[in-house]
């Protein structure tokens, strides 16, 4: 066999990995300051492996906030993300909409034949961090992977990874806490030394 014909079968296996490259879905890891009440946190999807992003037309996804327990925080709204810029989505898109621990979102695009690219936010949920302080933490996490469909139903193959989200000190309060702990310290130090 010629180099030609080898040269001609790796470029075929090379478009086909990149035709068929997986899309990853991530929830992120945020670290949100005790002063905010409401945080938005984005469902984002990007081709793995570097390879050109998926096209689909239909979205289900399902995410929960903690553990679902009725003491974790509140998903208070949900809007379609970045990927749907200029596309418009069926409504209503939640069959568990919020306020809730856990919802079910279900987005198909309105006009036949459209798609989208599997590059940006799919979803945005907004979190109630009303109730929560400093060194609160909670998973946020999805109950089944995102199910991407392209035109004709055929699946996106998903790699989908779960977040969290930690509540931390406010910059005021971080900075006092300093100062004293150096003032303590100095403190402590002196004393010392008038008892030697």
């Amino acid at each position: 066999m010629n180099k030609c014909f080898w040269g001609a079968v790796l470029v075929t296996l090379a478009l086909g990995a990149f035709a068929s490259a997986d899309t990853l879905a991530t929830i992120e890891h945020h670290f949100v300051d005790e002063s905010i009440d409401f945080y938005d946190v984005p469902l984002l999807v990007e081709p793995l492996g570097g390879g050109p992003p998926d096209e689909y037309a239909d979205a289900g996804i399902g995410l929960i906030s903690g553990s679902g327990l009725a003491t974790d925080p509140l998903i208070t709204a949900i809007v379609p993300g970045t990927v749907y810029s200029g596309h418009t989505v069926n409504p209503p898109f939640s069959s568990m909409p919020p306020p809730g621990q856990m919802v079910d979102i279900y987005i198909n695009l309105a006009t036949s034949g459209d798609t989208v690219q599997a590059l940006g936010s799919v979803v945005v949920f907004t979190l109630d961090l009303t109730p929560f302080s400093a060194g609160d933490s909670f998973p946020l996490t999805h109950w089944f992977p995102p199910q991407l469909t392209q035109q004709g139903g055929a699946p996106v193959p998903i790699q989908a990874v779960d977040g969290s989200i930690t509540i931390t000190p406010e910059p005021g309060t971080l900075v006092l806490s300093t100062i004293g702990l150096l003032f303590g310290l100095a403190w402590m130090g002196r004393r010392r030394k008038s008892n030697a």
